[in-house]
């Protein structure tokens, strides 16, 4: 019987060729796209479990197809590691569902008419296997491939994590340990947010915050409403002010780092230095950038 690796490659290598897309060197299944010289969109595929069992008492398999991008500003673009160790920047294909608003987020069962959130198959059926791989190739086509061809700009990319993934820009402090990337994560975008939001643009950096704000304290009420959470009413209006407090200290950290001269010449430094070293991990990689 053909080999998971080996099926899923013959698909997607040669499908997500004509747009661009490389299959890295090595045995990570990271297939990744450059735009330019800062950007990079990446899909890849991540084992998961399935208690599912065939009548014959053989378990089903699963995976994920989860899709993500990084700028070479972070500390470090880690292709080296296996995609659930990514997981903070890479999102599930099917998150796309109610991210794009193709259905409400709390509809699971709408979701997965939509997108499948995991893709499963028989274990010992080669036939089913590259049927379900075929399958979740057309859905990346169809819904992933739309949302990574758009993101072309800095601004596109912060628009993203803003949307998908808001830990990947959390400014943690102003300190030298976090912009020289000793604190907040190698995956951590941050600074981008410097080179996009700084000077009269502050005010849409602290707009794009309050809308995440409000979209976590929405799912907290929906949860807590239908009795999913466990968090009381008081509970709640603690989160929230807690909340409001790390909004307007994190305001006060992003203007600190782009109006203080000592600041802005140690975020550019380390930020030449951060592109140097990613463009020569995606080069390491097989890649053209």
């Amino acid at each position: 019987m053909k080999s998971f690796a080996v099926a899923f490659k013959s698909v997607y290598e040669i499908g997500l060729m004509k747009y661009g897309f490389k299959k890295i060197k090595g045995s990570r299944p990271y297939y990744v796209r450059c735009v330019g010289d800062e950007i990079v969109h990446v899909i890849a595929v991540q084992d998961a479990f399935t208690p599912k069992q065939g009548s014959t008492g053989i378990f089903y398999k699963a995976f994920w197809i989860v899709f993500g991008v990084a700028t070479v500003y972070r500390k470090e673009i880690e292709l080296n590691v296996l995609p659930k160790d990514n997981q903070l920047w890479l999102n599930k294909l099917s998150d796309i569902c109610y991210m794009e608003h193709y259905c409400s987020k709390y509809d699971r069962k709408a979701c997965d008419e939509i997108i499948p959130h995991l893709f499963e198959y028989h274990g010992a059926d080669e036939d089913a296997m590259v049927e379900v791989i075929r399958k979740s190739f057309e859905l990346t086509e169809k819904y992933a491939l739309p949302v990574l061809d758009h993101i072309t700009t800095l601004e596109e990319c912060l628009k993203h994590f803003f949307k998908y993934n808001p830990i990947a820009i959390s400014i943690k402090d102003a300190s030298d340990r976090y912009i020289q990337g000793e604190v907040g994560g190698k995956y951590n975008e941050g600074l981008v947010c410097t080179l996009v939001y700084g000077g009269d643009r502050i005010k849409e950096y602290e707009n794009a915050w309050i809308k995440v704000y409000q979209e976590a304290n929405e799912d907290e009420l929906y949860y807590m409403n239908a009795g999913m959470s466990g968090i009381t009413i008081e509970e709640h209006s603690k989160n929230e002010t807690e909340c409001e407090k790390k909004r307007k200290d994190r305001l006060i950290l992003f203007d600190m780092l782009t109006s203080t001269p000592e600041c802005q010449e140690k975020i550019h430094r380390e930020l030449q230095q951060r592109k140097h070293n990613n463009i020569e991990i995606l080069r390491n990689c097989g890649l053209e950038v």
